[in-house]
């Protein structure tokens, strides 16, 4: 007759267990090895090859297989993936470190940007709005265009996020004919907000590179003072091409409708941006005061 266990009671939940690991919470059964600086380099470096493995995967499917990630998420392959947010946040922890080396941003929009681009949907109550700063507080433009473009570049770090509920907002009509939960759709934006970062500090150097080549070829004379319209527009049929690629593995629905519903949501894609800049003027002008 084999001794009886003596029972433990678990650090975590309390819970009463005798095996290797309680049966309540999963919490493993700690030995004076688990004390030791092996056992705490061991952990340490499961850790990192752990992180690093599913960070790799996780990557490489959102880049070369476009809606892959998704599909796996709600297909219950978790262990071997970095959940959306994790994609999302390391996205932009990446894309601000590349742009913070180079000087380079797309989403840190300066002042100067906001109250004289007519395309944006609060250029006119933003110039009105910075008038009225400046006239009652006394400041110079050059001294307030400073201290808002300081606040902003800190702003956009935080304000990315809103990037994902606009999007999940946009893709519900899209799909309101299908059964499907609003929680894909935030998902999916995750990952495509992911997508956008990543490609556009990969794309936004190569483009600007050609075009300067051909700027400089007397092949090409066409091209002048258009380059940020040619690298804008590169990087809109770079985000349709996702999003149809992407709609197609996500969405049962027949490719000519994917096809034109991809279209409509690159110029919501747009509109988001437009969205983003306006929380961005108004929280950096709150900030500012």
């Amino acid at each position: 007759m084999k001794p009886k266990k003596n029972k433990i009671t678990c650090p975590n939940c309390q819970h009463k267990w005798q095996d290797n690991y309680c049966s309540n919470c999963g919490e493993q059964k700690l030995t004076n090895v688990d004390s030791s600086f092996d056992e705490l380099f061991k952990q340490l470096f499961s850790s990192i090859t752990e992180v690093d493995n599913k960070f790799i995967k996780s990557f490489r499917l959102l880049i070369f297989r476009p809606g892959q990630l998704t599909i796996d998420y709600f297909a219950g392959i978790r262990k071997s993936r970095l959940t959306p947010f994790q994609v999302f946040i390391f996205a932009n922890i990446i894309y601000f470190f590349i742009t913070g080396v180079f000087n380079q941003a797309t989403f840190t929009t300066p002042l100067k940007y906001h109250i004289n681009s007519a395309n944006f949907i609060h250029q006119e109550i933003a110039a009105e709005m910075i008038e009225t700063k400046l006239l009652s507080s006394g400041q110079s433009y050059k001294e307030y265009e400073t201290a808002f473009n300081r606040v902003a570049v800190t702003q956009s770090k935080t304000l990315i996020f809103v990037f994902i509920p606009i999007l999940t907002l946009f893709l519900m009509p899209l799909f309101f004919n299908k059964k499907i939960k609003v929680v894909r759709h935030v998902v999916y934006s995750a990952h495509f907000m992911a997508f956008l970062l990543l490609i556009t500090i990969l794309a936004m150097p190569l483009v600007q590179y050609v075009l300067s080549l051909l700027n400089q070829s007397s092949l090409v004379n066409v091209i002048g003072n258009r380059h940020e319209l040619i690298l804008t527009l590169t990087l809109f049929m770079l985000f349709w091409l996702y999003l149809y690629l992407s709609f197609v593995r996500i969405y049962d629905e027949h490719k000519g409708i994917l096809f034109v519903k991809s279209m409509l949501m690159t110029g919501c894609v747009y509109y988001t941006l437009l969205i983003y800049r306006m929380f961005l003027f108004f929280t950096s002008y709150m900030v500012v005061g």
